[in-house]
């Protein structure tokens, strides 16, 4: 559906919802596991929402939520997670250099989300704990602004499973503090409806 969508927004001249079901294509299918084909898309996506101007689709509601999930920081994410940490460190650190301002929009504050937490995942696996942890807070703090909590319980997981337990095994004290942190999230995920699973606190 999203390739018609891309290919119907082309035809129409419509630059806004050509570049915003992109990024979702490439969102799609790097779930899917095809690094290739997601960085294709997904660069192609976030050079076509460069191009748009400023405050293009913002008070379409709809497009705010894409703009959240799916951006450049979404790409970042991409290269980190498909294990091309080099590269996502230099983009990652090269796109947070370049934002003057604290984010404030739906969109600004997804990417320097998906930003942040990528060189989270990649100072923990290249050994450094200190910057992973910083760029953690840092992702956590902004997915909560933008109202993703689950996605902010995610990276609590993440932080706790790759910078906290095997850089700092022996500092219980601070090991619980960050697995309450998640688990405050949690209970607040699943009291809003926002998963179903009632025991994703314990886990």
């Amino acid at each position: 559906w999203v390739e018609v969508v891309v290919k119907l927004a082309a035809a129409a001249g419509d630059a806004s919802l050509r570049a915003r079901a992109e990024a979702m294509l490439g969102l799609l299918i790097g779930y899917g596991g095809d690094f290739h084909r997601a960085v294709a898309a997904m660069s192609t996506a976030v050079d076509l929402i460069d191009q748009l101007p400023p405050g293009t689709g913002t008070t379409r509601r709809r497009e705010q939520q894409i703009d959240q999930v799916a951006n450049r920081g979404t790409l970042i994410a991409i290269f980190a997670r498909g294990g091309r940490l080099t590269e996502a460190r230099t983009m990652g650190e090269a796109f947070l250099a370049t934002i003057a301002d604290p984010a404030t929009v739906p969109g600004e504050l997804g990417a320097v989300a998906d930003a942040q937490s990528s060189l989270g995942l990649v100072y923990a696996l290249q050994g450094e704990p200190g910057p992973a942890r910083r760029s953690y807070a840092a992702a956590i703090a902004a997915y909560q602004a933008s109202d993703l909590h689950l996605f902010a319980l995610m990276r609590q997981r993440e932080e706790l499973i790759l910078a906290v337990l095997p850089f700092q095994a022996d500092d219980l004290e601070e090991r619980e503090q960050v697995a309450a942190a998640a688990e405050r999230t949690a209970y607040w995920v699943t009291e809003r409806g926002g998963h179903i699973n009632v025991d994703l606190p314990r886990y």
